[in-house]
């Protein structure tokens, strides 16, 4: 069960806040995506029959999250209300809700960015600091900025200036390419809350699905019952339908052009030994007029897809 207090439901209907069916997409994500269950209050919050879930209030003081460690308590969300202007702000504050660690606490994050302690304002710095602890939920994933774990760079910054720095500019761009939880939030939430007896058979990043351990949730690209099987693109401008290739050791050409469906593309090295290198010689993303797909390139690779 979740629940919005009176305030925080009035303020999100003012003009600037995001609709209270943003904050909705959330649970109905984490209901399609794992066995946890949530349904919004219809009454409400309760004190005298209260019960665990989340509980969304106004705080004058700093935002945090109060986590419940009792099945009769709930845990509470307490943002001030010009948090509650900024949707990736909430979604972070929701992931600490459910047991998510701040993607930038990772033990292996120097890899990826470069943290400006001086920047960050003292009551935020708790949230930048490295974990000595390598989580289980993070097992087999690999840095993900697109996390809503992840916050912006202005999160706790005393002034103007970055918070830190990707170490690949490229990145930057995804720190804000969806307001909604991603797969590997979706899927490290599962770790921590679904237990299945069997070992994960999942391939390519999947997890095994929340009512069937015979079964997977996978990526967005993949399909089959072990997530074996790579979404068949039937479309011609997809390299002239050759989306499974096998990297040799000279250049070898690939073109997406004028697509009017996803298109995804297989490229693993003949030696397996070997590294496949990628070099985007030209790219142009746009709508097609009518299209309802969101236009973008990813070049999805190592571990984690």
């Amino acid at each position: 069960m979740y629940y919005y207090e009176d305030k925080v439901e009035n303020l999100l209907k003012t003009k600037g806040y995001p609709d209270l069916k943003d904050i909705d997409k959330f649970f109905e994500q984490i209901n399609e995506n794992t066995c946890l269950k949530f349904t919004k209050s219809p009454t409400k919050f309760d004190k005298k029959k209260e019960k665990i879930g989340i509980f969304f209030i106004i705080t004058g003081g700093n935002d945090h999250v109060k986590l419940s460690n009792d099945e009769s308590k709930v845990t509470y969300i307490g943002l001030r209300e010009e948090t509650y202007s900024d949707i990736f702000k909430i979604r972070f504050y929701v992931g600490l809700a459910l047991g998510l660690i701040p993607e930038i606490q990772r033990i292996d994050r120097d890899r990826e960015l470069q943290v400006h302690d001086n920047d960050i304002n003292d009551a935020f710095k708790l949230f930048y600091r490295k974990s000595n602890y390598y989580y289980k939920f993070l097992k087999d994933t690999d840095y993900d900025f697109a996390s809503a774990t992840h916050f912006p760079t202005y999160f706790g910054s005393k002034g103007l200036n970055s918070t830190y720095i990707p170490l690949q500019c490229q990145y930057k761009g995804m720190l804000k390419s969806n307001k909604h939880f991603v797969y590997s939030d979706l899927r490290k939430i599962n770790s921590i809350y679904c237990k299945c007896l069997k070992r994960n058979s999942c391939k390519h990043g999947g997890y095994h699905h929340k009512k069937d351990c015979g079964k997977c949730t996978c990526p967005a690209m993949f399909i089959g019952d072990n997530c074996e099987k790579l979404i068949e693109t039937k479309d011609k401008g997809c390299n002239e339908g050759q989306t499974t290739l096998t990297a040799k050791d000279y250049i070898q050409e690939v073109t997406i052009e004028n697509i009017k469906e996803d298109c995804y593309i297989s490229i693993k090295a003949e030696n397996s030994n070997k590294v496949v290198q990628i070099f985007v010689e030209d790219a142009k993303i746009f709508n097609i007029k009518g299209s309802p797909m969101n236009p973008r390139g990813e070049i999805k690779y190592r571990k984690d897809k």
